[in-house]
């Protein structure tokens, strides 16, 4: 406890320590001095309440839960929490992928019918202008290279047939 004491307590070296790591890295330690005050209570002689030593039990099988180190799983167990904070984060993450790839598609989209129209006022014999030239260019690169990202990225995911 002392190690992780000290290196909690250090954080000219390692920067910020997040507070969930404070937080149980005294939460080890009180566990430890419960421990420890056991330990010197079986040392002497004294029994030991069995209330104290089922808290205690207690204490130590919620902390390892918490770390996710438990080790004495029977059967197929599952922490709903975990997995209720697991499926919100990917559906947090799945929106705003999509998000930001629907607002890309569209600013292509946008980018596709401008040029439409440069292209059209081009024919008609209008001379394009140096940017429109560049704008031209441009859209044709990003077309040009969501073909490949729409085959490598977006195909794999449909199912085969």
């Amino acid at each position: 406890f002392t190690y992780l004491e000290v290196e909690v307590g250090n954080t000219a070296a390692k920067g910020k320590i997040p507070l969930q790591d404070r937080l149980a890295v005294a939460e080890f330690g009180l566990l430890e001095s419960q421990m420890n005050s056991l330990q010197r209570e079986l040392d002497v002689g004294e029994p030991i309440e069995s209330d104290v030593l089922s808290v205690i039990s207690d204490q130590i099988i919620e902390f390892k839960r918490k770390l996710g180190i438990d080790y004495y799983v029977e059967g197929l167990t599952f922490d709903y929490e975990a997995i209720l904070r697991y499926v919100k984060d990917l559906r947090e993450q799945l929106n705003t992928a999509l998000a930001f790839g629907i607002k890309g598609c569209q600013l292509l989209w946008n980018d596709i019918l401008f040029c439409f129209t440069l292209f059209r006022r081009a024919l008609q014999g209008y001379t394009l202008k140096p940017r429109e030239v560049t704008t031209l260019r441009r859209t044709f690169k990003d077309v040009i290279t969501f073909i490949p990202f729409v085959i490598i990225l977006i195909l794999p995911l449909s199912p085969v047939g």
